[in-house]
């Protein structure tokens, strides 16, 4: 018995060797492998990142082209009340108060677009986009600035924080035009920390006047722009300035914040005494702040733990940066300032908006914020992968972080698929409501997706189509009551496949729901009896809203439009504007304006 179990032995023993032995062989022919090939793997990675950010810019793009709405929308209705005074060049409208903020610079752009770009907001939302795309730059180009570190590891650090900030869910605050005051903030304090980097190295009163002049646009443009002030103090004193550029960036500080509160109008929503009665759960606020917009994904608690941690990385790279005395690197200066702001940022919002009976934290959430949070993430990427370059970390090596980083990022965002699709409907609904507005149409259930007062849209509505701005500009509206054969001479094209699928009344007119082949096929007509055009309608470029759902309409072929009453309608032809073959087709035969309206959407 014992020679069996002294074989026995023997023979896991031998097994045990011969399995240690393929492990070592294995290991030792990857480990040759990775070596022999490390140059054609890291190739593909990079050109995987590399076509990886390039399509998150070009998806963000593409959404704000297909969010893009000319009528203004919500908060966008006040510089439609300030147009009068745009015009007579009362600069005094300017230093209005919008709840809190003084939105001057913002503002400006606003007033530029309504006077020399027909109110159309595409100059707001092109400059949001130049200004959240350049924040990202600035703070690439900080960490581009750093020799040290291999070209390999720069690209790579950029790319991915490209990756994080370019994330197409961005485009619910980049859509948006009034939200422009965010980027602008955004980028006009990452230039202030570039150019303090750059006084630092250059000692050249340009980069301090630039640095003054960053500071006071992103103080007038929106009210967590007076934090960038401390921020540039702070990183100043620690960059070693000179005593005389500290003391003109004091003075600016102190003249900005001073000048920002004359004649200011106290809101009554900042309650600094919440914060210190409820220290937990002002942790929690700042956490599920920061974790935008990862912290959407699962549970408030899970957005928590996920802030908590951009919280300790953030903390634990600050000390160990400043034990290497890194701090005064235009990195340090630019990533962490910007890391410190949006700390700061989240402080402010919870002493304005923080509940503590609100246990899902969505006051932290809002997706106009998104901007702030989604830099601060790119941020964060970047200075770990700085940081880990400059230590010489092993484990956590900067190409590891790279992949580890690229890992999460490519399982997590597909599961925001939901959440977008909610911020489709979101908009979509908004050009549903546009449509109505461009027939003539004020139904308040269609208005309340423009503005949630029905008489302030009708009292300043007039001043877009009197002059001709936003919607209007274009003169599609201008054609009803026209003579249908005066507007589009010459024969129609051949009959377009598509139907009209639902029709109801709404107040004022009638809804229309159909379909129609071609991508191109945005814009709908309506023909009455007598020859005349006597509504409009067209495709949602958002998406189709759920309401207008139905199984005989093909979303991806959907077009919703409207008749307006005051023209008489019997009955009507469907017509769509080709506009690839430059010519109008009808797409449907005759169709009955509904006498009741028990011929509703289901």
């Amino acid at each position: 018995m014992n020679w069996i179990a002294r074989s026995s032995q023997q023979l896991d023993h031998n097994l045990l060797l011969s399995y240690r032995d393929r492990w070592i062989d294995l290991r030792t022919r990857a480990l040759a492998f990775l070596s022999c090939h490390s140059t054609c793997i890291g190739l593909l990675f990079f050109l995987l990142l590399s076509a990886w950010t390039a399509y998150s810019w070009f998806l963000t793009v593409q959404r704000i082209v297909h969010y893009y709405n000319p009528l203004p929308i919500w908060d966008y209705w006040n510089v439609v009340q300030h147009l009068p005074r745009y015009r007579a060049f009362d600069f005094r409208v300017l230093w209005e108060q919008h709840n809190e903020h003084r939105i001057v610079f913002p503002e400006i752009i606003f007033a530029l677009d309504m006077l020399l770009a027909h109110g159309r907001q595409i100059v707001p939302l092109a400059i949001s986009f130049l200004c959240y795309f350049s924040t990202w730059v600035v703070m690439s180009w900080a960490v581009f600035s750093d020799r040290s570190l291999t070209l390999t590891i720069r690209l790579l650090a950029v790319l991915l924080a490209g990756i994080v900030i370019g994330w197409q869910g961005s485009v619910m605050a980049l859509g948006i035009p009034f939200l422009l005051n965010w980027t602008v903030t955004q980028c006009a304090l990452v230039l202030a920390l570039g150019l303090v980097a750059a006084l630092r190295r250059t000692s050249r009163i340009s980069f301090l006047i630039g640095t003054v002049i960053c500071g006071t646009i992103a103080t007038y443009s929106s009210g967590n722009g007076m934090l960038v002030w401390p921020v540039i103090l702070v990183v100043s004193w620690v960059s070693s300035l000179r005593s005389r550029y500290m003391l003109v960036l004091g003075i600016a500080a102190i003249s900005n914040i001073g000048l920002y509160f004359v004649d200011y109008r106290v809101s009554g929503g900042l309650d600094l005494g919440k914060l210190l009665s409820h220290p937990l759960y002002l942790v929690g606020f700042l956490s599920s702040y920061v974790s935008m917009p990862f912290g959407l994904l699962q549970s408030p608690q899970f957005g928590i733990w996920v802030g908590l941690l951009n919280l300790l990385l953030f903390f634990s790279l600050l000390a160990i940066a400043a034990r290497a005395r890194l701090l005064a690197s235009a990195p340090a200066i630019v990533l962490f300032g910007y890391l410190a702001f949006t700390l700061l940022t989240a402080l402010l919002t919870a002493a304005g908006r923080m509940n503590p009976d609100d246990l899902t934290f969505t006051a932290a959430k809002a997706s106009r914020y998104l901007t702030v949070p989604l830099a601060n993430w790119a941020a964060l990427v970047l200075s770990l992968m700085w940081v880990a370059a400059r230590r010489s970390w092993k484990i956590a090596s900067s190409r590891n972080i790279a992949v580890t980083v690229g890992v999460l990022l490519w399982i997590m965002f597909p599961k925001f698929s939901p959440w977008l699709a909610q911020t489709d409907f979101i908009f979509a609904r908004q050009q549903w409501g546009t449509v109505s507005v461009e027939n003539g149409l004020l139904d308040p259930d269609m208005i309340r997706y423009i503005f949630p007062d029905l008489m302030f849209v009708k009292l300043y509505l007039p001043e877009l189509r009197d002059h001709r701005l936003s919607l209007f500009s274009r003169g599609y509206s201008a054609s009803l009551g026209e003579s249908f054969a005066g507007r589009f001479p010459g024969t129609p094209m051949p009959r377009q496949t598509g139907a009209v699928t639902h029709t109801r009344r709404i107040h004022g007119g009638v809804e229309i729901v159909g379909w129609a082949e071609g991508s191109r096929s945005e814009r709908i007509v309506f023909v009455n009896e007598s020859g005349r055009i006597v509504g409009l309608g067209g495709k949602l470029q958002a998406g189709f809203p759920p309401e207008l759902q139905s199984t005989d309409t093909p979303s991806s072929l959907a077009w919703v439009g409207f008749i307006n009453s005051a023209f008489e309608t019997r009955s009507f032809l469907t017509y769509v504007i080709d506009r690839h073959r430059s010519g109008i087709a009808p797409i449907a035969g005759p169709s009955v304006i509904p006498a009741v309206a028990a011929n509703d959407l289901p």
